[in-house]
């Protein structure tokens, strides 16, 4: 211990130290993949051990004889909304062949002298925020679980990583709180300044807001306070929610029609905040509803069905053009829709190539006549808007210089301008996986011009700043801001 620094490798990080300390894994970045490397201690003879495109791995954990690995690895479940597929993976070193050894798992692992994987699971309703330690044995000779999980927390909070001791006997773990709550804030000198945002969702659930009445008084969000994601209306000068759409399936993105008369939404199966759950989970389904229910509540009704549906917007009277995007491997799609006689046609000059489900980000103007998309890179390049017409198909581009990475991305009301959120940091975490919804860097809500002027709106360096929704009369922003915790806890055998 001491002395000065070495340089190992570049692009590497979640190092673990084999138990003799002979070798190193590590995981390493692209712009949609990732994978796990083997190196010498000194850093000497890098081999690549095996990739993933368009996933995420982690949680990686030496077994004691050295010989083993132990991985995380969460994909992206083409066909389901926000859903994604964790596994815990047992690599044989020798053979480099991998095996399936536990579903539904979260993003940290330990391997103790003893023969146990302790891994992350997350909890039921009404706890789904919460996720805590399990152990179980392996058997040596044919690297299955043996026997009964056993529980071995019981805490609040998502836990995101583990390091024990070299005897096994202690494990330190890291914990963390996220809550994202739902803020409002008045658009001030000509739209240039924000009002200081006014909580509108002072409770412990996760609330999303994605867009507002035709009449700006109310905004229209998805939150988990019943287990599942339902859908919700809140007036601005009250207090409480109003249910929207209940029921036993997961429902999220509420956008409206262009009138402004039905709330549109996907309806899921599957619920994206369970990723952590453990083996009761149930399978993510291949195939999401659009579904449509007037504004002022009562029965939904059916519009499309498809799979991989990510994301559906509807421009503003006079315009009438709604959009879906649907998720296949590698490339995105869009579609036009009607809210009362469904799917419509492609928009071919629209699809995007060689994509995965966390790079890309689109929105719809007002007056339906421009797509505009928000790239998040890897290691390399600059973040970039991507304006197409769907008029003429003509592209344009306005650069986003000195930022790594655009989040979020929506239309002003006015569709003169983009709210983006940006941050200053090239690696971001998975989503909903470790930290939710976090990036190792602040995130700044940016407010773009067409002409490419960048505008510094809000930045914070105690919370995540989400999207920001305009109300149609453009007086103000719905914004979701994520405060929390996160502490390191040490666990003792007895």
């Amino acid at each position: 211990m001491g002395g000065e620094p070495q340089l190992l490798t570049d692009n590497g990080s979640a190092a673990v130290a084999s138990p003799d300390g002979s070798q190193i894994v590590f995981v390493r970045s692209h712009a949609s993949s990732q994978e796990i490397w083997l190196m010498q201690a000194d850093g000497e003879k890098a081999t690549k051990l095996l990739g993933c495109d368009g996933c995420f791995l982690g949680g990686l954990a030496w077994s004691p004889d050295g010989k083993q690995l132990a991985y995380v690895k969460q994909q992206y479940q083409m066909g389901s909304f926000w859903g994604f597929d964790t596994q815990l993976e047992i690599l044989n070193l020798a053979s480099n062949q991998s095996e399936v050894f536990e579903n539904h798992v979260g993003p940290a692992l330990a391997w103790t002298p003893d023969g146990r994987i302790i891994y992350v699971a997350g909890e039921q309703p009404p706890n789904q925020s919460d996720s805590n330690l399990w152990a179980v044995r392996v058997n040596a000779r044919t690297m299955r679980p043996e026997g009964a999980p056993e529980r071995i927390t019981n805490g609040n909070g998502l836990i995101a990583g583990l390091s024990p001791s070299a005897d096994g006997r202690r494990l330190a773990i890291l914990r963390r709180t996220l809550q994202p709550n739902v803020y409002v804030t008045q658009l001030e000198d000509h739209g240039t300044r924000l009002s200081t945002p006014q909580l509108l969702t002072p409770d412990e659930w996760y609330d999303f807001p994605t867009a507002w009445t035709a009449d700006s008084k109310s905004v229209l969000f998805f939150s988990d306070r019943d287990g599942v994601f339902h859908i919700f209306k809140q007036a601005i000068d009250q207090t409480q929610p109003q249910l929207l759409v209940g029921g036993s399936d997961a429902v999220a993105l509420p956008r409206l029609n262009p009138d402004g008369s039905m709330v549109l939404y996907v309806n899921s199966k599957y619920d994206p905040l369970r990723v952590l759950q453990g083996p009761h989970t149930d399978a993510p389904v291949g195939v999401q509803q659009v579904m449509r229910v007037p504004v002022t509540g009562g029965p939904p009704q059916f519009v499309l069905e498809g799979s991989g549906i990510n994301n559906l917007q509807c421009a503003r009277l006079p315009a009438s053009l709604c959009i879906y995007s649907e998720l296949t491997p590698g490339e995105e799609h869009f579609y036009t829709f009607d809210p009362l006689k469904g799917k419509g046609n492609e928009i071919p000059s629209a699809t995007i190539r060689e994509s995965d489900f966390y790079s890309f980000n689109w929105s719809l103007s007002p007056d339906g006549k421009l797509l505009a998309f928000g790239k998040k890179p890897g290691v390399q390049g600059q973040p970039a808007i991507r304006l197409l017409s769907l008029v003429d198909s003509k592209e344009r581009r306005i650069s986003l210089p000195g930022w790594a990475g655009i989040a979020t991305l929506d239309w002003s009301a006015e569709g003169e301008s983009l709210w983006a959120t940006a941050f200053t940091t090239s690696e971001t975490t998975s989503g909903l996986w470790a930290t939710g919804f976090s990036a190792t860097g602040p995130w700044t809500l940016l407010k773009v011009d067409l002409s490419g002027k960048v505008t510094r709106m809000v930045r914070e360096s105690k919370t995540n700043t989400g999207w920001a929704i305009p109300s149609p009369d453009g007086s103000k922003l719905a914004i979701w801001e994520a405060t929390g915790t996160s502490n390191v806890w040490l666990a003792e055998s007895r």
